[in-house]
């Protein structure tokens, strides 16, 4: 008798497994906005939108109380300018100018608090646009960006506290063009106003500036 062969058995091939790589999560850049705050330096540069590109702006900076903080602004291409900011006895306000800057759409600073003072602050972006106008007087205090509507001719700084304090006149892409006034201490400091325009105040106290009409 013929013994019958036995075949073997195989075992069901198992369906490969394909590897299926993780669904991918479309990281969408971080979206810088117009306004930011924080408490004290943060340690980091701090970034805000520029209102619209390729124009003009000004970086308005406020403190919740009375502070003395260092404020370097980092622009592209362009060596770190540093703005020191006081409101004596009172909270910091002051606008800072942020010149034309190509098709670059953020900007970028760092906060310095004298004796790392833990002082709850904002920071915003504004159109030039929104710059009070004034065409005989103004007042303020410490640092600001101010805009002048009165015609050519004499005028005066007056600035009352200690520091130097310092007026530029600014061209229309808000950078800096001509040195009018600039004094140390309380003093009053004749100058001539080129015209309307954009001008910034550089001063740790108060400070008035007026424009002097001739007697008819």
């Amino acid at each position: 008798m013929r013994r019958r062969r036995r075949t073997a058995r195989r075992a069901p091939i198992a369906p490969r497994r394909e590897r299926v790589a993780p669904a991918r999560r479309d990281q969408e850049p971080r979206v810088a906005e117009r306004h930011v705050s924080g408490k004290g330096g943060g340690g980091g540069r701090h970034t805000v939108r520029l209102p619209v590109v390729r124009k003009p702006a000004v970086l308005v900076f406020r403190t919740a109380e009375p502070a003395h903080v260092t404020l370097p602004r980092h622009a592209p291409g362009k060596r770190e300018r540093g703005y020191t900011l006081t409101g004596g006895e009172r909270p910091v306000e002051a606008r800072v100018p942020l010149a034309r800057a190509g098709d670059h759409q953020v900007v970028r600073f760092q906060l310095t608090f004298r004796d790392r003072a833990q002082v709850a602050w904002e920071a915003r972006t504004e159109l030039v646009d929104l710059v009070p106008g004034f065409d005989a007087y103004t007042e303020g205090r410490g640092f600001d960006v101010v805009r002048y509507l009165g015609e050519p001719g004499p005028g005066v700084l007056r600035h009352r506290g200690r520091g130097a304090f310092l007026l530029q006149a600014l061209d229309w892409d808000l950078k800096e063009w001509v040195k009018l006034a600039e004094g140390n201490g309380d003093g009053d400091v004749e100058l001539r106003w080129p015209g309307p325009g954009f001008y910034q105040v550089r001063a740790h106290g108060t400070w008035t500036l007026t424009q002097i009409v001739p007697e008819q």
